[in-house]
């Protein structure tokens, strides 16, 4: 593979990546995270330690979140943009750096309305061939204050849904 190849790869990780959130298929994640990948938060608190705990996690999103999921289409409440990615190579490891627009329906305003920015640092390895997520990195930015707490997400995530 070419450096454009690789770049091209991670760009995919990174596209998919976003797609599972917005649509929170189980598959998705599993097409990108490494089976040791981590999730964690700016500050280093480790938010999920493998990828089974990430499709925990998934799992309760698509309750949360998107509850037509499985009648053939994504009805899920946030859509996450993905713009300005940096990528930068180093053999058989990788790291980018990208901002994410989320997205959510305020249902009691009854349109669409930024929720927050998030810078996320991500670290990737190819193993046997092929990039994966090891180690996704999220720096929050709450904007939506008020969509947070109506949402019950970021700070305002109810007990069950923390590790």
């Amino acid at each position: 593979m070419s450096i454009g190849d690789d770049a091209y790869a991670i760009a995919q990780l990174i596209a998919r990546y976003a797609k599972g959130r917005d649509t929170t298929e189980a598959a998705l994640y599993r097409e990108v995270f490494a089976a040791d990948a981590q999730i964690a938060t700016g500050a280093g608190h480790v938010l999920s330690r493998n990828l089974d705990e990430i499709l925990e996690k998934v799992a309760g999103d698509v309750v949360r979140f998107n509850p037509g999921y499985g009648a053939g289409e994504s009805w899920a409440v946030m859509r996450h943009a993905v713009t300005n990615v940096l990528i930068d190579i180093d053999g058989d490891g990788a790291a980018s750096e990208y901002y994410v627009l989320t997205l959510a329906y305020n249902e009691a305003k009854r349109r669409p309305e930024v929720m927050s920015t998030t810078r996320n640092v991500d670290r990737y390895e190819r193993r046997d061939g092929r990039w994966w997520i090891v180690r996704s990195e999220l720096h929050f930015g709450w904007e939506g204050e008020e969509l947070g707490k109506a949402l019950q997400v970021g700070p305002y995530t109810p007990a069950q849904y923390r590790r």
